[in-house]
């Protein structure tokens, strides 16, 4: 007798005496039932790993959800010795009794007047049990929980076969090697593990084996006994209840053949992407192949291997056969924070073939043709993919493209931007995902330890915010803070070291990563590195786009900046912002960029110069200031080569254009007084700036310093054609250009005036052809009244003179002087005088002077032709 099952002869024989039959059925039940389960820890514990491959998967395949005929069939496998049923009571008794449960419970009705019937046939089947005379139903035994360990001694809780009494127990580690939170059952001298079926509590908390809740973990659940109650416990028994063969390979217990790996996890924490991954697997036929895609230490490769082992635990087999390789050359050891070297990992598609041949048809062979044509169900998993070289890679895509998705699925996994069928991806996880996750870790790894004060502060002072930044939400990094905490004990501590950004994290997770991107993407890792400082990580895209002389390739360059985004490598920010992820990162672009041949450094270092690396200033902007700089220090050809490049750039805004145009002009006709070179460039971009007011002034002031009267006409002719499109005076450049029309207009109208009297003095010309010229230029000076100047005057007595620009202003002092003359030349005195009256009233002080002189004139000239028409 043990504890336990005391305890339940204690309420049995209570409920006899008292006469309770009807509730004697349930504890007659629950004392065979409880028999047999102790019968099974026994037994399992003795002799499980000692079973051929066939009855261990038998037995596998039924403790999962076992009935109470499968409870007696397995103790029936388990007995390799005899212990049991080398007694023939034993064997007829247990065979008797799932039948006899199926009639008296199972199917059918008890009602009272079978009750006695019913408990005459447990009862009888009890005894025969104990009365077989085999010890370990027969003799007496204490029940040990042991419940830790310090230093020498293992200590727990013994209890005692009375049913009632329990005392302290010690025992030293030299006497056994007990395992910490298991029952054992002792005789005096032995002890024999009962765990995992059977579960104690405290005295009155007993539970026994009911199923295997969830397989992956193998949490158990149990039924309470001698009350009503469920309790669930995890055990790694059942995680490692697998038949394994050879070192090679192993089957699990619904009969799927798996290769032997290592978990890189010691418990799951899902985080989001086994879900996917199983869909692509269990609910679509129209792809072989899916690449779970994310950054390094996401949980890509514990994804994974935990989908193979729910797979291969799951109630109907799947796949036949589960082959997982790992391209895997080095790990990043969480507990210390370091890089490891691994030796086992596959290199070509010449080893992954030989795999799969060695484990699925028991040769090394690299022909390929078993596998194509296989009619099973076959998963096979590469992890690291990336690692592979570029020509191995192309040989395993062709492989996987010649396979059938009806009986052949692929995974890959890679931390590169590649896909290779459907493609599965994954990310950090956020604030919150990043607290969870290490609330669990911490319940995972350190269950043993007083945790939840660590639990609590994670939640306070923002400390969940830090933890997110300094592990930049990546589950492995989760990991290391967990362990620096523990190790530490002090959470301010812990959160002040910047996991993400150490020397061994960066080169972890970016050491490789220049070798796994795209040409295009290279050039943009390494060119960056010009662009930013270790102080300041961000600058323009276009920039990068400037510098590696893409901006042909936009299609391009775009899908290389997305795939550095996707890696984390650089995010783009508003207004076409790039930012570097850490400095670290920085560093490996200028170690790199160190590295590539001598052409393509002095290209990107040429092109840079033209732009500069200031942020501030956008690539045209740059390109003009470089431009304007080029003008100090430059020859003629260079500079004049940095403005036409602008000009030819079809990405350059129309207002860069214009400045270059303007500037380049400039240079040619002040700084090397090549006055027809600066009006040709003008004249070249005439097309693109006709109707802009800054460009016609230009023009028309160049054309008017060449002093030709061709040239003259032309400066006349476009000013006229701007102001026939831009009549809206209260704009300032139009009523600026407008009295610059008028000031040209009227001087070279007045000064063919008086070439026209100076050639006829010295009779140069007829009389005839003298009237005819002078007919012509009465009438210009009638026209600038008629179509520019009164519209001009009529526009400037109704505005506020004041509010004018500069400019305006002066070209309207200077038009309106013209103006006057003009109307002198046609006997106009009196709209001459009206004009500089105006300008006396309404200008500044300033320009009063040539018009109280010319007003004077005007009076004397009016007051004397109204006395010659009096006399």
């Amino acid at each position: 007798m043990e504890y336990i099952r005391k305890k339940i002869e204690r309420k049995i024989n209570f409920l006899e005496n008292s006469g309770k039959q009807s509730d004697l059925k349930i504890y007659y039940q629950v004392r065979l039932e409880y028999v047999l389960i102790y019968c099974l820890s026994y037994l399992w514990n003795k002799n499980i790993k000692r079973l051929q491959d066939d009855d261990k998967d038998y037995i596998l395949s039924k403790i999962y959800h076992p009935s109470i005929g499968d409870i007696e069939d397995i103790v029936r496998k388990l007995d390799i010795e005899g212990d049991f049923f080398k007694n023939k009571k034993i064997h007829q008794t247990t065979s008797k009794y799932p039948r006899l449960r199926n009639e008296k419970i199972g199917h059918g009705y008890v009602f009272e007047d079978g009750t006695e019937d019913y408990l005459k046939a447990f009862k009888e089947l009890y005894d025969t049990l104990i009365n077989s005379e085999i010890p370990i139903l027969s003799g007496n035994y204490d029940l040990i929980l042991v419940t830790s360990k310090e230093n020498i001694f293992f200590k727990g809780t013994s209890y005692k076969p009375d049913g009632s009494e329990y005392v302290p127990w010690h025992c030293s580690v030299d006497v056994y090697d007990f395992e910490i939170n298991n029952l054992y059952l002792f005789d005096s001298s032995n002890y024999f593990r009962l765990s995992p079926f059977i579960e104690i509590k405290d005295e009155d908390e007993i539970f026994i084996f009911s199923s295997i809740q969830e397989p992956l973990i193998g949490k158990v659940k149990y039924n309470k006994i001698l009350s009503t109650g469920i309790s669930t416990k995890e055990w790694a028994d059942f995680i490692e209840a697998e038949i394994i063969s050879s070192g090679l390979k192993r089957k699990s217990v619904n009969g799927t053949i798996l290769n032997l790996f290592k978990h890189n996890y010691s418990k799951y924490i899902d985080v989001g992407i086994k879900k996917k991954v199983l869909d692509f697997l269990l609910k679509t036929a129209h792809s072989v192949s899916a690449t779970v895609w994310g950054h390094g230490g996401v949980g890509k490769t514990a994804a994974i291997q935990n989908v193979c082992e729910e797979l291969s635990v799951a109630t109907s087999k799947k796949f036949d056969y589960i082959i997982f390789l790992s391209a895997k050359d080095r790990s990043y050891n969480y507990k210390t924070g370091t890089i490891q070297e691994i030796s086992d990992y596959v290199t070509s598609l010449d080893e992954i073939i030989r795999n799969i041949n060695k484990l699925m048809f028991g040769n090394e062979s690299n022909l390929l043709e078993d596998i194509k044509i296989f009619d099973g169900q076959l998963l096979v998993v590469i992890d690291d993919y990336e690692t592979l070289p570029d020509d191995e890679k192309k040989n395993i895509t062709q492989f996987i493209r010649e396979l059938n998705p009806n009986h052949h699925r692929v995974i890959v996994t890679t931390r590169a931007d590649f896909k290779l069928g459907d493609e599965i991806q994954t990310n950090e996880l956020d604030e919150n995902g990043t607290k969870e996750f290490f609330i669990k870790v911490l319940e995972n790894e350190f269950a043993g330890l007083p945790i939840r004060n660590w639990q609590t502060k994670i939640l306070e002072n923002d400390n969940s915010r830090k933890l997110f930044l300094i592990t930049n939400g990546r589950p492995l990094f989760i990991f290391q803070f967990a362990h620096t905490l523990i190790q530490t004990g002090n959470i301010d501590e812990a959160l002040a070291i910047d996991i993400k950004d150490s020397n061994s994290a960066i080169d972890f997770l970016y050491g490789r990563i220049y070798n796994y991107l795209s040409q295009s993407a290279k050039d943009i890792f390494v060119s960056i590195s010009l662009l930013v400082t270790v102080n300041d990580l961000s600058n323009l895209v276009n920039k990068i786009l400037f510098v590696l002389n893409l901006e042909n390739e936009e299609e391009k360059f775009n899908s290389a900046i997305q795939e550095l985004v996707k890696l984390r490598i650089i995010e783009i920010k508003e207004n076409d912002f790039f930012k570097v992820y850490s400095k670290e990162i920085f560093q490996k672009m200028g170690d790199y960029f160190l590295k590539r041949d001598d052409n393509f450094i002095k290209i990107c270092k040429q092109r840079l110069n033209q732009v500069s690396k200031d942020k501030k200033l956008d690539n045209e902007q740059a390109l003009l200031q470089s431009a304007d700089t080029n003008r100090l220090t430059k020859n003629e050809e260079e500079v004049i080569s940095s403005y036409r490049y602008i000009l030819n750039r079809a990405t350059a805004p129309p207002e860069i254009k214009l400045q270059a145009a303007l500037n380049l002009s400039a240079y040619l006709f002040i700084d090397r007084g090549k006055k027809e070179n600066a009006v040709k460039v003008l004249d070249e971009t005439f097309h693109l700036f006709s109707g802009n007011g800054k460009f016609i002034k230009m023009l028309a002031a160049y054309y008017w310093s060449l002093g030709s009267n061709s040239s003259k006409e032309k400066s006349i002719k476009v000013l006229k054609e701007f102001y026939a499109k831009n009549t809206i005076l209260n704009i300032d450049t139009n009523l600026e250009l407008l009295g610059l029309l008028i000031t040209y207009r009227s001087i070279f109208a007045i000064t063919q005036k008086d070439e026209l009297k100076e050639s006829y003095k010295y009779n140069e010309l007829s009389q005839l052809e003298f009237s005819k010229r002078n007919d012509a230029i009465k009438d210009e000076f009638h026209n600038i009244w008629k179509h520019n100047g009164h519209f001009f005057l009529d526009f400037l007595k109704r505005t506020n003179i004041h509010k004018l620009t500069s400019g305006a202003r002066q070209n309207a002092v200077t038009g309106l002087f013209q103006f006057s003359e003009t109307q002198i030349r046609i006997n106009k005195l009196e709209t001459a005088k009206e004009i500089c009256e105006f300008v006396i009233a309404k200008f500044p002080s300033n320009f009063h002077s040539i018009f109280e002189f010319k007003l004077t004139k005007l009076k004397s000239f009016i007051n004397q032709r109204s006395q010659e028409i009096r006399h």
